[in-house]
């Protein structure tokens, strides 16, 4: 694991070879069996949900909510969670200035989206509705198989590219949720769903003082 901390426009850390091969590999392989549970991605309006439109084009599926219904699979979640809290990950938090970032380490699991990103799909400006930190991991084949979907951030209250990080596979950005981000758009691919750019969006909670 390698990791960078930023501290302009705003702090933010991006983590590269945040596992082992082995455990790439294998989280990769699940990721791409839930192919077919995949759905057109959605938005929050109000109480209800829709399909995105221009706001955003991708696929997705729940993956906390989705293996309560498939408790006998192989649970990419709970795979990403325990390789992703170790003592070394949190310890980079504990060691952090920034108070929002160490807060993490008190956190319940809150949600873990798993997306799908094919030719054209892309997600406009907007910002998450979790107050603490969201964490973005990237995962795909190699050699990538697509070209574009680059990360863009942008500031506190402004659309407006500061920060575009090219999609890297096994590779993590955690950034404060409030903050506008986009995912550009995918400009090529082989059209196999199983080449695709995926990404695990992960957000916490902030829990009772306890340590994980």
């Amino acid at each position: 694991m390698k990791y960078t901390v930023y501290t302009e426009p705003f702090t933010y850390i991006v983590f590269e070879e945040l596992f082992g091969d082995a455990i790439n590999i294998a989280l990769l392989s699940e990721i791409q069996r839930l192919n077919p549970y995949m759905k057109p991605g959605k938005v929050a309006h109000g109480n209800t949900n829709s399909v995105a439109g221009e706001l955003k084009s991708n696929s997705n599926v729940w993956l906390f909510d989705f293996y309560k219904q498939y408790p006998n699979r192989v649970n990419a979640a709970n795979m990403f969670e325990k390789y992703l809290w170790t003592e070394a990950f949190k310890n980079v938090f504990k060691s952090m200035s920034d108070s929002l970032f160490r807060s993490i380490v008190y956190t319940d699991n809150g949600q873990l989206l798993l997306s799908r990103y094919d030719k054209g799909d892309h997600y406009n400006w907007h910002r998450d509705y979790n107050d603490t930190l969201t964490m973005n991991y990237m995962i795909s084949q190699e050699p990538l198989k697509f070209t574009g979907g680059s990360f863009i951030l942008g500031s506190w209250d402004t659309k407006e590219e500061l920060v575009k990080i090219p999609f890297k596979n096994n590779s993590l950005v955690v950034f404060p949720s409030r903050v506008f981000h986009k995912v550009e758009a995918v400009l090529t691919s082989n059209g196999e769903i199983e080449d695709a750019r995926f990404t695990l969006q992960y957000w916490s909670k902030l829990k009772h003082l306890a340590d994980r």
